[in-house]
């Protein structure tokens, strides 16, 4: 039944004297003005959902034909079978079955995510964190309920030693990598150029810089010699516009994109695709850090929603989205691009 015809008979439910007669010519109006109702039948059996719903109506029909259909009962189980708003599913539809995916910052307010909606898609994860493997922890407990295969590691991906043997135990643990998927973040706090101190600045570098290289070198060779590979890298629209408050954090981000936009050309042969995803301000742990400086922390905060078009901020798992759709077979033609997941914030 369309919406027309769920609407008339939830009218025809409020009017008790005229319920049967009306509802079964309704039904019998239903099945005569569609044509393909014999070919839709045939299908019913792979759609095991639609035929239970079938099965309903004509039940219903059944008992109203019969007059022993309760007026209340019809109310219900029209409204029941009604159509149901359209609503974004919760899992993407991509199909990562077989890969293995290297997840660096598993632990962190995306990484987590990202590691969860790749193994919704099908992959096997492997997952690092340097501190606070709890989360981590709770997404390898989630991937293997999915009946994927799990493992976690804490590594310092920031020293060269550390990612090529976390890559290394990897490969002989799952056998393979198809897709590394950086997603170390910055833990540092919002903080003028002129206010900072130059003790901070090899942090920035550390976690939004160095590691990102480290990794690609550490799977490179191995993903050379399959002819194949994803390599996707969380980075900000600060690489683009730059941040106040991040100056050497956000040139951390701007050496990650130019990284891997060079990278991307060297590459461009071989099957391996290189690619960034830029994201604009997102719910999660950083954020939450920022609005717990006080006012002048909701304060940027407040700016910042009101510099995105879209005029909110953004979710986590819109960030992994594109992160399952780059690391896909649909995405083997995109390369070398720094992709603005961010609600406008910036277009180019």
């Amino acid at each position: 039944m369309g919406p027309i015809e769920v609407d008339q008979v939830l009218r025809v439910a409020d009017d008790g004297a005229r319920v049967r007669d009306q509802a079964v010519e309704l039904g019998a109006s239903v099945v005569r003005n569609h044509p393909q109702a014999t070919s839709i039948a045939l299908d019913l059996q792979r759609h095991p959902a639609l035929q239970h719903l079938v099965q309903q109506l004509v039940d219903i029909l059944a008992q109203l034909r019969r007059g022993d259909l309760h007026i209340r009962t019809l109310a219900h189980l029209v409204r029941t079978c009604a159509p149901k708003p359209a609503r974004i599913s919760s899992t993407l539809v991509v199909d990562l079955s077989g890969r293995v995916a290297l997840i660096g910052g598993a632990s962190g307010g995306v990484g987590s995510v990202v590691a969860t909606v790749l193994a919704e898609c099908g992959a096997d994860v492997a997952l690092g964190c340097h501190n606070h493997p709890g989360p981590a922890e709770q997404v390898a407990d989630q991937a293997r309920k999915l009946g994927r295969q799990a493992s976690l590691r804490r590594v310092d991906a920031a020293i060269l030693e550390d990612a090529q043997r976390w890559a290394n135990e990897v490969i002989a643990e799952h056998g393979h990598i198809d897709l590394l998927a950086n997603c170390i973040g910055w833990p540092g706090k919002f903080e003028l150029f002129k206010d900072q101190s130059p003790d901070t600045w090899h942090s920035a570098l550390n976690a939004q810089l160095w590691p990102c290289i480290n990794l690609s070198y550490a799977v490179l060779q191995h993903m050379l010699e399959r002819g194949s590979g994803r390599m996707i890298t969380l980075a900000s629209d600060g690489a683009k516009l730059g941040t106040s408050g991040v100056a050497v954090a956000t040139a951390a981000i701007g050496g990650q994109v130019a990284f891997y936009k060079s990278l991307a050309r060297e590459l461009a042969r071989t099957g391996i695709t290189v690619n960034a995803v830029c994201i604009g301000p997102t719910e999660g742990p950083i954020l939450d850090k920022l609005l717990g400086q006080g006012d002048t922390g909701a304060k940027i905060v407040e700016a910042m929603v009101r510099g995105i078009p879209m005029k909110r901020l953004g979710k986590p798992r819109e960030i992994a989205n594109m992160f399952a759709f780059l690391a896909s077979d649909e995405a083997a033609f995109i390369t070398g691009q720094a992709i603005s997941v961010s609600g406008g914030l910036t277009m180019y």
